[in-house]
């Protein structure tokens, strides 16, 4: 992920990587707030709008008392042309590099003055797969734990699985083969149901998690003891009633991780269909 401007400013980028799925809400995500750069006072009113470099048009919403705008572009990586303008304040232009499948947050800061000081500050980016993740975690659901990568970074682990031995409510159990990760809830030690990057994956014993994960791919671990304010996102381990034990990698240096994913969905599948012949039998 990159981004360049034609005038000299400062740009503060968080990575965040990593959520969801395609769909309907399958588009670029531009978000932010317009301040004054003398005041820090939010400006109602402005006009912003963003359009591909080179094409007409373009999508255009108006600030609300707060400063703050969203604008939604089609799924479309390239060049865009970001302009904020007030009758009160100096117009600002620059651009923004945008990949197809992230969301980016700004902060605009609007002078009086002909070129504004640092106006323009990439305060987030953020990829769809994480997006869930992120929410749960900054406005909280309620019954959700979380491990964040600031977290983990103090946390000694040769295997992921070693980063759970800190969590009270979970228990590392040694089965042949490998480890079984098990959860304590009110209806008494069962084996929680794991999702890496949103894909769920029934345990079947062996290292499972630490086959698929090194310390250094996680962004953060997310865990439900049980089914009281579990989000829907994991809507399939309701009917086990146990819990979920969540994990999401963060996408360094632009790593893809399709590969990893259809490694997982495969497990996933691969469990299941042995599950079910065991049942017929």
């Amino acid at each position: 992920m990159s981004f360049s401007f034609r005038r000299s400013l400062q740009a503060a980028l968080v990575l965040l990587l990593a959520p969801g799925t395609a769909g309907p809400a399958a588009a670029q995500v531009v978000s932010g707030q317009v301040l004054e750069q003398e005041s820090g006072v939010a400006v109602a009113g402005a006009t912003v709008s963003l359009r591909q470099a080179g094409s007409p048009g373009g999508a255009s919403v108006l600030t609300d008392s707060a400063g703050r705008f969203t604008l939604r572009r089609a799924p479309r990586s390239g060049a865009y042309v970001f302009r904020v303008t007030h009758p009160s304040y100096a117009a600002f232009e620059d651009r923004l590099r945008l990949q197809s499948d992230e969301s980016v947050t700004l902060r605009v800061q609007l002078g009086r003055e002909a070129i504004p000081l640092e106006p323009l500050v990439v305060t987030a980016r953020s990829q769809r797969r994480l997006q869930g993740y992120y929410d749960r975690l900054n406005h909280g659901t309620g019954s959700g734990r979380f491990l964040t990568r600031e977290q983990l970074d103090n946390i000694p682990a040769n295997r992921v699985t070693d980063y759970l031995r800190r969590v009270p409510a979970i228990t590392l159990e040694r089965v042949e083969g490998g480890t079984l990760i098990t959860i304590d809830n009110p209806l008494g030690r069962c084996t929680p149901l794991i999702y890496i990057d949103g894909v769920p994956v029934e345990q079947q014993g062996g290292d499972l998690v630490d086959d698929f994960l090194t310390p250094t791919m996680l962004e953060g671990i997310e865990f439900y003891a049980g089914t009281v304010g579990m989000p829907l996102e994991f809507a399939s381990a309701q009917q086990t009633g146990c819990g979920v034990v969540a994990f999401w990698t963060q996408d360094a240096a632009g790593r893809s991780v399709t590969w990893l994913r259809l490694l997982i969905a495969a497990a996933g599948a691969a469990a299941f269909i042995i599950t079910s012949l065991k049942i017929m039998l």
